[in-house]
């Protein structure tokens, strides 16, 4: 059997730990060879790949997060709607607060067609924005921290001067035209619910921002590429 001299002289001075790498994880060409083989390269290459692949399913592109905040809008009008059909009659202001969150659904489904989005998300955040800004004023208004609208407050309302079917249930409704927006019909947590809609759409509002703030980036990144 002919002697085999050991890699130390063979080689020089080798760093005797690349001796111990599995193939299937590190494969040089040769032992004093600093560069890694095609197939370590083409592997990593594949890692990286599905890695990144993973990491973008996992993050919500500025149109994802644009008709995750309009189902967000539909929900709440969803509910308020509900909240109607189960005897809470709305006010003025509550019915004021539910234009905005049409709004912002339209504009969740227009994302689903081949528009430009960044207008798209700018009118669905001030629609949320607005909705919210609402609500802090109903809010203020039912706890007494300022003077609401006339038509619906009641310290604006004449008694006296109202007929008896405004006063009064008309018999083809269960519910009376009389709705004060000063007072609280329903509360959970002490919030009423012109509060939990100022608050919920205002995260809305945050995810709006947010696809708009990721739109802008994807733009900004296509011109400085350019350029």
């Amino acid at each position: 059997m002919p002697h085999v001299e050991p890699p130390s002289r063979r080689y020089g001075n080798v760093d005797q730990s690349r001796l111990r790498v599995e193939p299937d994880t590190y494969c040089y060409k040769s032992l004093n060879d600093n560069r890694p083989s095609a197939v370590y390269v083409a592997r990593e290459a594949r890692n990286r790949s599905i890695d990144c692949q993973w990491e973008r399913s996992l993050t919500l592109t500025p149109k994802s997060l644009g008709m995750l905040a309009a189902a967000g809008s539909a929900a709440l009008l969803l509910g308020a709607l509900v909240f109607q059909a189960l005897g809470y009659a709305p006010c003025a202001m509550c019915i004021w607060q539910r234009y905005p969150h049409a709004i912002a659904i339209g504009m969740g489904a227009m994302l689903l067609f081949a528009l430009p989005i960044l207008p798209i998300l700018i009118i669905g955040a001030l629609s949320a924005l607005s909705t919210s800004a609402l609500g802090v004023f109903h809010t203020g208004v039912e706890r007494g921290w300022w003077e609401g609208p006339t038509s619906c407050t009641g310290s604006g309302l004449d008694i006296s001067q109202m007929s008896v079917s405004e006063l009064l249930p008309s018999a083809s409704s269960s519910a009376s035209t009389l709705v004060l927006c000063d007072e609280v019909v329903w509360e959970l947590l002490t919030l009423s619910m012109a509060s939990w809609n100022a608050i919920l759409s205002g995260v809305l509002a945050c995810l709006w921002l947010v696809a708009i703030a990721k739109s802008l980036k994807v733009r900004w990144r296509g011109v400085a590429d350019v350029f």
